[in-house]
């Protein structure tokens, strides 16, 4: 069973929306072959499309449709060509040749100087691009480009084993839009097989194919692709479901008992694991949370058993290691004999021991001040989000532990997590591939200057996870578990379930896990 980012449907991971306003509210069963799909998702990314700058854009769905790569990694795990014809690569450089005749949306040529820009600026700690550390190494690194051999030469300034799947994969932004980025506020600008036509916030977003495109995956091109995508914005799963049964949606991610229903209509699906319930500790000073004696008790106060079946609806497993997304690059189990089972009285023994005295009220104070945490979730990623945090909340409680679940969209996420650091507890799944993505989340400084949201400061993670860092696959990769340890039992990210999620699709055929734009063709 393959994993897949969850925001199709929402994802993250993340991760929309119109096909002007004439397509909003109609059928699409019926279209002719060639002419529109439409894809559910949950959140629209709001603002503008701009790979680099815009978290809620980079980790969306729309975005693999508008902006390529330099290489695309297949299901299997094999890189083929993208706009790069050629390649090669070792744990200080790498060298891609780029395809000769690929145009930007703005119909400018894309040069090997150009692409070269795009990485220096994401790879930039500076620039705060929420793709530094996912798509870039945390190491310095130069890119420079010779426009007259068409080479993008990449260095590191310490050894770092990932350059393919973090340099390689990163979406290429086109000069323009590196330049201006006020000039992507309703359009893109990419090499995609597919440009921003359309946009209706909150409603859809339109693309339209590049009939042009000709640099797909080993050459791909688009001439039997959908002339129009749709992303539409389905908030709630059972519309989603819906509207997949009436034939309006073509492509949806649906979990829990929504999918048993389309399942029994007899759509086609892929079935993926999805992260679902994890904690995320905040560990800013003054946060009961920094101290390791309560985290550990409020995994101690829940049953994971419980746990797993609230938050999968019973479709999932106990989560194993902190990789999720296949194909995984070293996935390991970072949990299995790490993580404590229930246990009430070690619970309340090591809140005792961190001065949270139990009142005769049942409720827990220190130095006058009660243990009152702040639990959010995000609403946009399942419906099972809130009755996950409620049955959270209501375990804390029988500690003695004040709670407060809030749910949040995704523009309330990121404002929470990269703003205003202002919770205790969230309840987020990571859908990640690689173990140096999670380096600048679970290390480094804080935001607006980083990503470590959390406040993190392990310094036996840091030690391993630069030394993993430093290797390549599959060298690496007891050193990447061992890393992974380090965090889980520290109680900083404990991952708990992962869900399954169906992604149901009628009326289309391709890639779908994940979706391959260049491979879709619609069959109605």
């Amino acid at each position: 069973m393959r994993s897949r980012n969850s925001r199709l449907g929402t994802a993250a991971a993340l991760a929309g929306l119109i096909a002007g306003t004439a397509m909003a509210g109609c059928s699409t069963t019926g279209m002719d072959a060639s002419d529109t799909i439409t894809i559910a998702l949950a959140a629209n990314p709001t603002g503008a499309f701009d790979p680099y700058r815009n978290r809620e854009f980079g980790i969306s769905e729309v975005a693999p449709f508008t902006h390529d790569s330099l290489l695309y990694k297949t299901p299997e795990g094999e890189f083929v060509s993208r706009l790069a014809a050629t390649w090669k690569a070792d744990n200080t450089s790498a060298t891609f040749t780029l395809t000769p005749g690929i145009t930007c949306a703005d119909g400018s040529a894309l040069t090997a100087k150009d692409v070269a820009a795009a990485i220096n600026f994401a790879s930039d700690a500076a620039n705060a691009s929420w793709a530094y550390g996912y798509y870039t190494p945390t190491a310095p690194l130069t890119a420079v480009g010779d426009d007259a051999s068409r080479t993008v030469r990449v260095t590191v300034a310490q050894p770092y084993g990932y350059l393919l799947d973090t340099v390689g994969l990163l979406p290429i932004l086109c000069a323009a839009g590196v330049k201006d980025p006020d000039s992507l506020a309703n359009r893109s600008n990419g090499t995609g097989p597919y440009v921003v036509s359309a946009v209706s916030t909150g409603e859809t977003i339109e693309l339209k194919r590049r009939d042009d495109y000709a640099w797909g995956p080993d050459g791909t091109t688009v001439a039997d692709a959908p002339a129009t995508v749709v992303f539409r914005q389905i908030a709630d799963e059972t519309t989603a479901a819906n509207l997949l049964l009436s034939g309006d949606v073509n492509i949806a991610n649906v979990s829990g008992p929504n999918s048993d229903r389309v399942r029994a209509a007899g759509l086609d699906s892929a079935d993926a694991y999805t992260a679902a319930a994890w904690l995320n500790f905040n560990q800013r000073e003054g946060r009961a949370t920094s101290d390791r004696r309560v985290r550990e008790a409020l995994v101690h106060a829940l049953d994971f058993k419980e746990v797993i079946a609230v938050s999968t609806n019973t479709h999932g497993v106990a989560a194993e290691g902190l990789l999720v997304t296949e194909p995984a690059v070293c996935p390991t189990n970072a949990v299995a004999g790490v993580l404590p089972g229930q246990d009430l009285e070690r619970a309340a023994k090591l809140l005792d021991e961190a001065g949270w005295v139990l009142g005769s009220d049942g409720k827990r104070v220190k130095d006058g001040v009660p243990l009152t945490l702040g639990l959010r979730y995000w609403t946009d990623r399942s419906e099972l989000e809130r009755p996950t945090a409620e049955l959270l909340a209501a375990r804390w409680k029988a500690i003695g532990v004040g709670i407060e679940p809030i749910g949040e969209n995704v523009g309330g996420l990121v404002k929470t997590l990269y703003q205003t650091g202002n919770f205790d507890v969230y309840l987020l799944g990571w859908d990640l591939r690689l173990g140096s993505q999670f380096i600048p989340y679970l290390s480094g400084p804080l935001p607006p200057r980083g990503q470590n949201f959390m406040a993190l400061d392990n310094p036996e993670y840091v030690k391993l996870s630069a030394e993993a860092n430093a290797t390549t696959p599959p060298q690496g990769c007891d050193l990447w578990g061992k890393a992974e340890r380090a965090v889980v039992n520290d109680f900083d990210l404990v991952p708990i379930s992962n869900r399954v999620t169906s992604l149901f699709y009628r009326g289309v055929t391709g890639q779908l896990t994940p979706v391959e734009p260049t491979s879709l063709r619609a069959t109605q």
